[in-house]
């Protein structure tokens, strides 16, 4: 399931230039690389021609380390009828290849536990909105000193 969120401020939609995407954890993200990869990656990518990058948060998940090294167990493996154990390996693959500026540049935030990514997400909608204010910020002119006469 896709999970975008967006931001509005004021008479600003954002909706088309901004967008963070987010997995409840490596599990649903694993779903999403393999079973659900067509429309996932369509999601991903449509965000980028967008707005040329593409972010997605991933909780329970406090670093790339952690995704990379995530596997299932043997009774995992077993009672799930999987064929792949190391699965956090072939996510960050997928992803580290979405990362890519001549792919989709998607930019990887993670978040350890599920209460930190709406203090993550203010983070990211504040610069995105800092930044934006700067944009549209009338240029301001350089004065041009004129020098005095010195006697």
């Amino acid at each position: 399931m896709i999970s975008a969120y967006y931001m509005q401020i004021g008479e600003y939609d954002f909706s088309l230039l901004y967008a963070v995407e987010r997995k409840s954890g490596i599990e649903e993200l694993w779903g999403n690389v393999t079973k659900d990869r067509e429309r996932f990656e369509a999601e991903i990518k449509r965000m980028s021609a967008i707005s040329h990058t593409a972010t997605l948060i991933i909780e329970n998940c406090r670093d790339r380390e952690y995704l990379r090294e995530y596997s299932l167990s043997e009774k995992q493996m077993t009672t799930q009828n999987r064929k792949v154990q190391e699965i956090g390996k072939v996510i960050d693959g997928t992803l580290q290849s979405w990362q890519s500026p001549n792919k989709y540049g998607l930019s990887i935030h993670y978040a350890d536990v599920q209460s930190q990514t709406a203090p993550l997400l203010l983070s990211l909608f504040y610069y995105y909105w800092k930044n934006f204010q700067e944009l549209i910020q009338p240029k301001k002119k350089k004065s041009k000193k004129i020098p005095q006469n010195v006697e």
